[in-house]
């Protein structure tokens, strides 16, 4: 839920629900974020590879998927136009240390490192609104690399 002034509520994530797929490579990572997303109220399944991703994903109802781009399998941009292919409602967010590299099948971007309560806020935002609509921002002096 999102309070009048635009600003998730601290409390938003105490009592959710919904089911979370992530894709990443990185253990340590998704096993830290499942722990935190499953003391919030969340069922989680963590893939290491685009493949299993889609086996997952085929099986079982998703209302997120967070995904790295650079995976074993299938990388993260192809995912994320599969799985919206499958399933309108799930909304396909990168995790990435690369944004640049997103395409504009996924619904949200996170650049990595990220701080906890910013993922809460995403995954609150998700929830709550068509984050489909959004623009992209505009970052001052930010230059990709070619």
């Amino acid at each position: 839920m999102i309070s009048s002034g635009g600003q998730p509520e601290e409390n938003d994530m105490e009592h959710a629900s919904g089911n979370i797929l992530i894709v990443d490579t990185n253990a340590s990572d998704h096993k830290r974020l499942k722990s935190k997303l499953n003391q919030c109220g969340f069922t989680v399944v963590c893939v290491e590879d685009g493949l299993d991703a889609i086996r997952v994903f085929v099986e079982e109802r998703f209302d997120l998927v967070l995904t790295d781009l650079s995976i074993p399998g299938l990388n993260g941009n192809l995912l994320a136009r599969y799985f919206h292919n499958l399933s309108e409602e799930a909304f396909v967010v990168a995790v990435t240390a690369t944004p640049w590299l997103a395409n504009d099948a996924f619904d949200l971007v996170i650049a990595k490192p990220y701080e906890a309560k910013f993922m809460a806020d995403a995954i609150t935002y998700c929830g709550t609104h068509d984050v489909s609509r959004l623009e992209p921002v505009e970052r001052p002096g930010y230059q990709p690399k070619a």
